[in-house]
């Protein structure tokens, strides 16, 4: 039904159907204006360069995945969460390139204001200033060399201390997701609405797409159910220990509370979580505890979030057994390195319509409902 060659006329058709066919609310789906090419990846793994091989559940190699639950993996260059200057070997040709590169590189792992560069997107005037380049062809190749390094460098540290300690790691990576930093989690939603709006809205603006010769499309996956975790549980819950998918509403309710009032929006939050990391001891339960109800006026709750986990394929694995404080720990550090392809998950079905400007309006749901503003992030 509503495949690529025989598409539904319009996202209106599409969602009358799935609509009737989900009453029991069984799946969670995923909306996006065209089908990609290439594997299904969270957008933490989709700038990784790939070796061009994939593994089945028929090869050796899946013995070492860590859930044990994927069906096809894609594999990756490894790398580990702190990079070294091989990294820039496939970036950077030129010899007295790599010698500038790995000068910035050296900023931007010690230097504390490159947080903020990284962040806001200028990391050419930041590089600019600090190395005293004004060639514009060099800045332009250090802002695209050190894009990824960024990610996976202070912009990981960031999230990782402000939000997946203080959060656990599916919580706090999910919201820190909201504010642009990547997930190794792809974002689907429980609601058929909201991923018609993604599948018919061009990001980032997210404006309706007109008719077009490409398809929409909707991904429909099997809905699991989310384990019900004590605040302390989830906190120390590890990467191979996390279940397939999980519904927000379900991770976020251990962490509600009667206080504090973030009612400045994340910014307010972030102040927060800083003066009591600042404090010199670990995370203990009084910190970080979300209003009662501040989920129905976020952007996760408006948007019915839930998320797929993939499987992943490391060897050799080590990964400490809880979060330490005050260290980055990443688990990937690893010979071999392949992420699960979450479109070969069991049940996946894909359904195809055609564009239209007009129907895309007349889903009745707008950005500004779904992207609620900063002081209602975490409102009382």
């Amino acid at each position: 039904m509503f495949c690529r060659e025989k598409p539904a006329k319009s996202i209106c058709d599409l969602v009358d159907y799935l609509l009737q066919e989900d009453a029991q609310g069984s799946f969670v789906y995923r909306g996006q204006v065209r089908e990609y090419p290439g594997p299904l990846l969270p957008s933490l793994y989709r700038h990784h360069d790939r070796t061009g091989r994939t593994y089945g559940v028929d090869d050796p190699e899946c013995q070492h995945s860590l859930r044990k639950s994927g069906r096809s993996f894609v594999d990756l260059f490894p790398i580990s969460g702190w990079f070294s200057t091989q990294a820039l070997n496939p970036v950077v040709e030129s010899p007295e390139l790599k010698l500038v590169s790995r000068q910035a590189l050296d900023l931007l792992l010690t230097d504390p204001v490159a947080d903020s560069a990284a962040i806001s997107g200028n990391l050419s005037e930041y590089f600019s200033d600090r190395l005293h380049l004004h060639d514009k062809g060099t800045l332009e190749m250090l802002d695209e060399s050190m894009k990824y390094i960024a990610e996976d460098t202070h912009r990981r540290y960031i999230r990782d201390v402000l939000f997946s300690l203080p959060l656990g790691t599916l919580l706090g990576t999910t919201i820190a997701q909201q504010y642009g930093f990547s997930s190794g989690y792809l974002d689907v939603t429980t609601s058929i609405v909201v991923a018609a709006f993604f599948a018919t809205h061009q990001a980032k603006a997210y404006f309706p797409v007109s008719e077009s010769s490409a398809p929409g499309i909707i991904y429909r996956f099997a809905r699991e159910a989310t384990p019900v975790w004590s605040k302390k549980e989830a906190m120390r819950r590890r990467f191979a220990t996390l279940p397939p998918s999980a519904v927000i509403k379900d991770l976020a309710a251990p962490f509600e509370g009667a206080n504090p009032d973030y009612s400045d929006g994340i910014r307010k939050y972030v102040e927060y979580a800083l003066d009591a990391l600042n404090s010199g001891g670990p995370v203990g339960e009084e910190y970080f505890t979300l209003p009662r109800g501040w989920l129905k006026f976020s952007r996760l709750g408006r948007q019915e979030t839930a998320l797929l986990i993939p499987d992943r394929i490391v060897e050799p694995f080590s990964e400490t057994p809880e979060p330490v404080w005050w260290q980055h720990q990443d688990p990937v550090v690893a010979d071999r390195f392949a992420v699960e392809d979450l479109a070969s998950r069991p049940q996946v079905e894909k359904y195809y319509f055609r564009h239209s400007e007009s129907a895309a309006r007349s889903l009745g749901i707008r950005r500004e409902y779904l992207w609620a503003r900063d002081a209602d992030f975490f409102r009382n």
